[in-house]
């Protein structure tokens, strides 16, 4: 356990240079575009496909990438319900922000946050699982984001669309990685070499990101009822949820439950925001949402790794 504390304090760290960077400009807000175009098109797709070929197949990596794959699943149908559910009762207004407070809490950022910490953490194959649970995350958010925002309002959203929208560079990348694993084909040592020292920088690149963006962030305008109470939802409820959910099904495999779990610990996904302003919603309110989420990821994600690791003696 303490191995893991020193690991989350190292790249939490990370966060602390961006921010003090943003602050004393020596990273302006401006550095975001670039750094994070660095981290979308070359370092992160470098580190999925290494973290994936890396892994050995075997009938148990089947096992949980099956499980995986069902959990996540469920785990979007759920928890949007319980968002939609949760913002009714507790009466939120206006009512045309339902769709965007619930991709607030549904939406998880398991990709930009999620794949440096859960390597660096728990190692190639449990960010293998993770970038599975990725693959499900952008069929929600390409697939069914338009039509959760756009409640109560007629969008037209077509397949084409959406084709466009899974082929991204990170999904390419899953499926590439994916494609080596299953027929055994490794990429040359000197093209290997290339993709692991890329792979490297997307912790310290992605870590230094997010403390760009809080330094970035006016605190003082996510102090709101309802962006508190939807950042709790997201960042406490349903990830307690899901950890005695999972926890009680003793035929999933550890390697399940704990990418599951972890997978729910993580803030609200910043892509939220680039469909909450493509399709003219409240991008404000998700951006509010994201980086007070983030903020308090801070203390969330070294606990839920922390514990996960305790718990299921990893």
């Amino acid at each position: 356990m303490l191995i893991v504390l020193i690991k989350v304090i190292s790249i939490f760290s990370l966060i602390l240079i961006g921010y003090i960077a943003n602050k004393t400009e020596v990273l302006p807000a401006s550095s975001l575009t670039y750094l994070t175009n660095l981290l979308l098109y070359i370092t992160s797709p470098c580190m999925i496909m290494s973290s994936i070929y890396s892994n050995t197949l075997s009938p148990g990596l089947i096992k949980s990438t099956i499980e995986v794959s069902i959990g996540s699943v469920v785990y979007f149908i759920v928890s949007s319900i319980f968002a939609y559910l949760a913002i009714r009762l507790l009466k939120f207004k206006p009512k045309e922000d339902y769709g965007m407070y619930i991709c607030a809490i549904s939406l998880v950022n398991t990709g930009f946050m999620g794949f440096p910490i859960t390597k660096e953490i728990f190692g190639n194959t449990y960010l293998y699982l993770m970038a599975i649970q990725n693959i499900f995350l952008n069929i929600y958010l390409v697939g069914f984001t338009p039509s959760v925002l756009n409640i109560g309002h007629k969008v037209k959203t077509g397949f084409k669309h959406f084709l466009k929208s899974m082929c991204s560079v990170i999904t390419l990348s899953i499926f590439g990685g994916l494609a080596l694993l299953f027929t055994g084909i490794k990429p040359p040592a000197v093209l290997n070499d290339i993709i692991i020292m890329l792979s490297n920088a997307t912790i310290p690149v992605s870590m230094i990101v997010v403390g760009i963006q809080l330094g970035s962030s006016k605190f003082k305008t996510l102090i709101n009822k309802y962006n508190i109470i939807a950042t709790v939802i997201s960042m406490f409820l349903i990830p307690a949820a899901t950890f005695i959910i999972v926890d009680s099904m003793d035929f999933l495999m550890v390697e399940t439950k704990v990418t599951l779990v972890f997978a729910s610990a993580f803030p609200t996904a910043v892509m939220g925001v680039v469909f909450a302003k493509q399709y003219n919603k409240n991008s404000r309110g998700m951006a509010e949402i994201v980086s007070l989420s983030t903020l308090i990821s801070i203390g969330v994600i070294p606990f839920a790794a922390a514990f996960l690791s305790a718990y299921y003696k990893l």
